[in-house]
């Protein structure tokens, strides 16, 4: 029983640890993406793109690129650890759930690739920012049923990876660079709004001492 006792409590651990890289990961994000908007002021939210803030010259003028192009790595290499430390201990231990997981950590690397490889690497950036934003496509679409399935979630959460999905086409239909913001801002507010409810949200034991799964929303 104390050894049962001791694998559960390591396990909600892990669990938090992971619900905090997530928040990290995304709160990160924005206060970098806002920091690099201020300190480039000749940015035009919704016409550039979010790349725009990762190079350091734009249009003829200096840009500081570190903020945004670390936001992206910070963001890519603390969804890895959220993405098997959290999402996968609460979703069902499905296929579908070990694919969104894997599609998403994939994704998520890209992203990391993203902040490294800018703008000025041209064809790299555009292969890798693109392998991101498909990645994130197919973990969402991945993670619909599954996220349903846990009271913590439910249809909020599917509502927005739906969002995101529409977004995303939308962005690559039409290239706009509004369609882009709120598609990212949309990913970054799902990633956040999970792992703060999976952090709120009662834990239960599954029967056999299986892994604990999140079992009704927070209040």
């Amino acid at each position: 029983m104390n050894h049962r006792r001791l694998a559960l409590t390591v396990r909600l651990d892990l669990r938090r640890i992971g619900c905090l890289c997530g928040i990290a990961a995304t709160a990160g994000f924005l206060i970098l993406y806002l920091t690099a908007m201020i300190v480039n002021p000749n940015h035009r939210f919704g016409q550039d793109f979010l790349s725009d803030l990762g190079v350091d010259e734009k249009g003829g003028i200096r840009q500081n690129p570190w903020p945004f192009n670390l936001g992206c790595i910070l963001a890519g290499s603390l969804a890895v650890p959220f993405a098997w430390l959290a999402l996968r201990p609460a979703l069902s231990p499905r296929r579908i759930s070990t694919a969104g997981v894997v599609v998403f950590s994939l994704a998520s690397v890209f992203l990391i690739l993203v902040g490294i490889f800018n703008e000025n690497f041209k064809g790299i950036h555009g292969l890798v920012a693109a392998v991101f934003f498909l990645g994130m496509v197919v973990a969402s679409l991945l993670f619909l049923r599954p996220t349903l399935q846990v009271p913590a979630l439910g249809r909020p959460v599917a509502i927005i990876s739906m969002a995101y999905v529409v977004l995303a086409v939308g962005f690559v239909a039409t290239g706009s660079g509004l369609v882009e913001a709120a598609a990212v801002l949309t990913i970054i507010t799902w990633g956040f709004i999970v792992a703060l409810r999976l952090l709120l949200a009662p834990v239960v034991q599954s029967a056999g001492g299986a892994e604990p799964r999140s079992s009704a929303a927070p209040p």
